[in-house]
Protein backbone atom coordinates (compact mmCIF):
# COMPACT_ATOMS: atom_id res chain seq x y z
CA UNK A 1 0.00 0.00 0.00
CA UNK A 2 1.42 3.30 -1.11
CA UNK A 3 0.78 6.71 0.47
CA UNK A 4 -0.59 9.48 -1.79
CA UNK A 5 1.21 12.54 -0.50
CA UNK A 6 -0.67 14.90 -2.65
CA UNK A 7 -4.00 13.73 -1.28
CA UNK A 8 -2.66 13.89 2.26
CA UNK A 9 -1.38 17.41 1.71
CA UNK A 10 -4.69 18.49 0.24
CA UNK A 11 -6.63 16.98 3.16
CA UNK A 12 -4.28 18.60 5.61
CA UNK A 13 -4.82 21.95 3.95
CA UNK A 14 -8.56 21.40 3.98
CA UNK A 15 -8.43 20.51 7.70
CA UNK A 16 -6.43 23.60 8.53
CA UNK A 17 -8.84 25.76 6.53
CA UNK A 18 -11.75 24.13 8.34
CA UNK A 19 -10.10 24.76 11.72
CA UNK A 20 -9.44 28.37 10.79
CA UNK A 21 -13.00 28.81 9.59
CA UNK A 22 -14.36 27.23 12.76
CA UNK A 23 -12.03 29.39 14.88
CA UNK A 24 -13.02 32.43 12.93
CA UNK A 25 -16.74 32.05 12.52
CA UNK A 26 -17.87 29.61 15.22
CA UNK A 27 -15.59 29.25 18.22
CA UNK A 28 -14.88 32.96 18.74
CA UNK A 29 -18.53 34.05 18.50
CA UNK A 30 -19.50 31.25 20.85
CA UNK A 31 -16.80 32.31 23.33
CA UNK A 32 -17.87 35.95 22.96
CA UNK A 33 -21.49 34.98 23.55
CA UNK A 34 -20.43 32.93 26.57
CA UNK A 35 -18.39 35.88 27.88
CA UNK A 36 -21.33 38.24 27.33
CA UNK A 37 -23.66 35.84 29.12
CA UNK A 38 -21.16 35.43 31.93
CA UNK A 39 -20.79 39.26 32.21
CA UNK A 40 -24.56 39.69 32.14
CA UNK A 41 -24.99 37.03 34.80
CA UNK A 42 -22.28 38.65 36.92
CA UNK A 43 -23.88 42.08 36.50
CA UNK A 44 -27.31 40.68 37.38
CA UNK A 45 -25.83 38.96 40.44
CA UNK A 46 -24.16 42.20 41.46
CA UNK A 47 -27.41 44.12 40.95
CA UNK A 48 -29.27 41.50 42.97
CA UNK A 49 -26.65 41.69 45.73
CA UNK A 50 -26.83 45.48 45.68
CA UNK A 51 -30.63 45.32 45.81
CA UNK A 52 -30.41 42.85 48.67
CA UNK A 53 -27.97 45.15 50.51
CA UNK A 54 -30.29 48.10 49.94
CA UNK A 55 -33.19 46.01 51.18
CA UNK A 56 -31.26 44.98 54.29
CA UNK A 57 -30.17 48.58 54.87
CA UNK A 58 -33.75 49.81 54.40
CA UNK A 59 -35.00 47.16 56.83
CA UNK A 60 -32.33 48.09 59.37
CA UNK A 61 -33.18 51.78 58.94
CA UNK A 62 -36.89 51.01 59.32
CA UNK A 63 -36.24 48.97 62.46
CA UNK A 64 -34.04 51.74 63.87
CA UNK A 65 -36.71 54.32 63.03
CA UNK A 66 -39.32 52.08 64.62
CA UNK A 67 -37.26 51.80 67.80
CA UNK A 68 -36.72 55.56 67.80
CA UNK A 69 -40.45 56.20 67.38
CA UNK A 70 -41.27 53.70 70.11
CA UNK A 71 -38.75 55.37 72.45
CA UNK A 72 -40.15 58.83 71.60
CA UNK A 73 -43.70 57.57 72.14
CA UNK A 74 -42.71 56.06 75.50
CA UNK A 75 -41.03 59.33 76.52
CA UNK A 76 -44.09 61.35 75.46
CA UNK A 77 -46.40 58.99 77.34
CA UNK A 78 -44.20 59.22 80.43
CA UNK A 79 -44.05 63.02 80.10
CA UNK A 80 -47.83 63.19 79.64
CA UNK A 81 -48.37 60.98 82.70
CA UNK A 82 -45.95 63.12 84.74
CA UNK A 83 -47.66 66.30 83.55
CA UNK A 84 -51.04 64.82 84.36
CA UNK A 85 -49.88 63.86 87.84
CA UNK A 86 -48.36 67.32 88.33
CA UNK A 87 -51.56 69.04 87.22
CA UNK A 88 -53.65 66.72 89.38
CA UNK A 89 -51.43 67.47 92.37
CA UNK A 90 -51.58 71.21 91.60
CA UNK A 91 -55.38 71.10 91.26
CA UNK A 92 -55.62 69.12 94.49
CA UNK A 93 -53.38 71.62 96.28
CA UNK A 94 -55.43 74.53 94.89
CA UNK A 95 -58.63 72.77 95.92
CA UNK A 96 -57.26 72.28 99.43
CA UNK A 97 -56.18 75.92 99.61
CA UNK A 98 -59.61 77.04 98.40
CA UNK A 99 -61.29 74.69 100.86
CA UNK A 100 -59.12 76.06 103.67
CA UNK A 101 -59.91 79.61 102.55
CA UNK A 102 -63.63 78.90 102.45
CA UNK A 103 -63.42 77.17 105.83
CA UNK A 104 -61.52 80.11 107.30
CA UNK A 105 -63.99 82.55 105.74
CA UNK A 106 -66.92 80.53 107.08
CA UNK A 107 -65.34 80.41 110.53
CA UNK A 108 -64.62 84.14 110.39
CA UNK A 109 -68.21 84.82 109.29
CA UNK A 110 -69.55 82.61 112.07
CA UNK A 111 -67.27 84.33 114.58
CA UNK A 112 -68.33 87.75 113.28
CA UNK A 113 -71.99 86.78 113.45
CA UNK A 114 -71.49 85.39 116.93
CA UNK A 115 -69.67 88.55 117.98
CA UNK A 116 -72.35 90.74 116.42
CA UNK A 117 -75.07 88.65 118.07
CA UNK A 118 -73.26 88.87 121.42
CA UNK A 119 -72.76 92.62 121.00
CA UNK A 120 -76.41 93.05 120.04
CA UNK A 121 -77.47 90.96 123.01
CA UNK A 122 -75.19 92.92 125.32
CA UNK A 123 -76.47 96.19 123.86
CA UNK A 124 -80.04 95.05 124.34
CA UNK A 125 -79.30 93.90 127.88
CA UNK A 126 -77.56 97.19 128.63
CA UNK A 127 -80.47 99.17 127.23
CA UNK A 128 -82.90 97.15 129.29
CA UNK A 129 -80.69 97.67 132.35
CA UNK A 130 -80.49 101.39 131.66
CA UNK A 131 -84.25 101.61 131.27
CA UNK A 132 -84.81 99.67 134.47
CA UNK A 133 -82.23 101.77 136.30
CA UNK A 134 -83.91 104.96 135.14
CA UNK A 135 -87.29 103.73 136.23
CA UNK A 136 -85.88 102.59 139.56
CA UNK A 137 -84.16 105.94 140.11
CA UNK A 138 -87.32 107.85 139.26
CA UNK A 139 -89.33 105.67 141.66
CA UNK A 140 -86.82 105.71 144.53
CA UNK A 141 -85.68 109.36 144.40
CA UNK A 142 -88.32 111.35 142.58
CA UNK A 143 -87.43 114.61 144.35
CA UNK A 144 -83.69 114.56 143.91
CA UNK A 145 -83.78 116.72 140.78
CA UNK A 146 -80.63 118.03 139.06
CA UNK A 147 -79.13 120.05 141.95
CA UNK A 148 -76.50 117.46 142.98
CA UNK A 149 -75.03 117.50 139.47
CA UNK A 150 -74.34 121.27 139.40
CA UNK A 151 -71.28 120.88 141.62
CA UNK A 152 -70.02 118.01 139.43
CA UNK A 153 -70.38 120.16 136.32
CA UNK A 154 -68.50 123.02 137.99
CA UNK A 155 -65.68 120.65 138.89
CA UNK A 156 -65.54 119.33 135.32
CA UNK A 157 -65.44 122.86 133.91
CA UNK A 158 -62.81 123.96 136.42
CA UNK A 159 -60.63 121.02 135.37
CA UNK A 160 -60.46 122.37 131.79
CA UNK A 161 -57.50 124.55 130.87
CA UNK A 162 -58.34 128.19 130.05
CA UNK A 163 -58.01 127.68 126.30
CA UNK A 164 -60.42 124.73 126.32
CA UNK A 165 -62.82 126.62 128.55
CA UNK A 166 -62.66 129.63 126.19
CA UNK A 167 -63.42 127.45 123.18
CA UNK A 168 -66.19 125.77 125.14
CA UNK A 169 -67.90 129.12 125.83
CA UNK A 170 -67.66 130.46 122.26
CA UNK A 171 -71.09 131.09 120.78
CA UNK A 172 -72.91 130.33 124.03
CA UNK A 173 -73.73 127.05 125.68
CA UNK A 174 -76.81 124.94 126.23
CA UNK A 175 -77.50 123.38 129.63
CA UNK A 176 -79.65 120.25 129.50
CA UNK A 177 -81.14 118.77 132.66
CA UNK A 178 -83.46 115.99 133.69
CA UNK A 179 -85.88 116.81 135.17
CA UNK A 180 -86.47 120.40 133.95
CA UNK A 181 -85.35 123.27 136.18
CA UNK A 182 -87.67 125.75 137.82
CA UNK A 183 -87.11 129.45 137.19
CA UNK A 184 -85.33 129.84 140.54
CA UNK A 185 -83.13 126.79 139.90
CA UNK A 186 -82.29 128.05 136.45
CA UNK A 187 -81.27 131.43 137.82
CA UNK A 188 -79.08 129.81 140.50
CA UNK A 189 -77.41 127.61 137.85
CA UNK A 190 -76.86 130.63 135.60
CA UNK A 191 -75.09 132.56 138.35
CA UNK A 192 -72.81 129.64 139.23
CA UNK A 193 -71.97 128.74 135.63
CA UNK A 194 -71.56 132.30 134.33
CA UNK A 195 -67.86 132.54 135.34
CA UNK A 196 -67.13 129.50 133.23
CA UNK A 197 -69.51 129.79 130.28
CA UNK A 198 -70.96 133.21 129.92
CA UNK A 199 -74.46 133.19 128.39
CA UNK A 200 -76.36 129.93 128.73
CA UNK A 201 -79.80 128.58 127.89
CA UNK A 202 -81.61 125.77 129.68
CA UNK A 203 -83.32 122.81 128.03
CA UNK A 204 -85.12 119.84 129.60
CA UNK A 205 -83.82 116.46 128.34
CA UNK A 206 -85.64 113.51 129.95
CA UNK A 207 -83.31 111.06 128.17
CA UNK A 208 -80.60 111.96 130.67
CA UNK A 209 -82.66 110.06 133.31
CA UNK A 210 -80.94 112.05 136.03
CA UNK A 211 -78.10 114.55 135.68
CA UNK A 212 -77.06 117.41 133.43
CA UNK A 213 -75.20 118.13 130.23
CA UNK A 214 -73.51 121.27 128.92
CA UNK A 215 -73.14 121.40 125.15
CA UNK A 216 -71.59 123.99 122.88
CA UNK A 217 -70.27 124.12 119.36
CA UNK A 218 -66.83 123.14 120.68
CA UNK A 219 -67.45 120.36 123.22
CA UNK A 220 -69.84 118.55 125.55
CA UNK A 221 -69.55 117.99 129.30
CA UNK A 222 -72.00 115.56 130.84
CA UNK A 223 -72.61 114.08 134.28
CA UNK A 224 -75.70 111.93 134.21
CA UNK A 225 -77.08 108.50 134.75
CA UNK A 226 -77.52 108.20 130.99
CA UNK A 227 -73.77 108.77 130.47
CA UNK A 228 -72.83 106.27 133.19
CA UNK A 229 -75.21 103.68 131.78
CA UNK A 230 -73.91 104.30 128.25
CA UNK A 231 -70.35 103.73 129.42
CA UNK A 232 -71.44 100.57 131.21
CA UNK A 233 -73.24 99.44 128.06
CA UNK A 234 -70.10 100.04 125.97
CA UNK A 235 -67.98 98.10 128.44
CA UNK A 236 -70.49 95.23 128.41
CA UNK A 237 -70.58 95.22 124.62
CA UNK A 238 -66.78 95.39 124.41
CA UNK A 239 -66.26 92.59 126.91
CA UNK A 240 -68.74 90.41 125.08
CA UNK A 241 -67.19 91.15 121.71
CA UNK A 242 -63.70 90.23 122.85
CA UNK A 243 -64.66 86.81 124.12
Amino acid sequence: MSLDWSTLALQTVNFLVLVWLLQRFLYRPVLAAIDRRRAAATEAAERAAAAERRGLEAEAAWQARTRTLEAEAAERIAAAEAEGQRRAASMLAEARIEADRLTAAARAAIAAERKAAGAALAEHAARVAATLAGRLLAAVAPGVGAAPFLTLLEQRLAALDPAERARFAEGGARVETAPPLSAAEAEAWRRRLAPHLGAVEFVATPELIAGARIASAAAVVEVSWAEALAQARQRMAGDDGTR
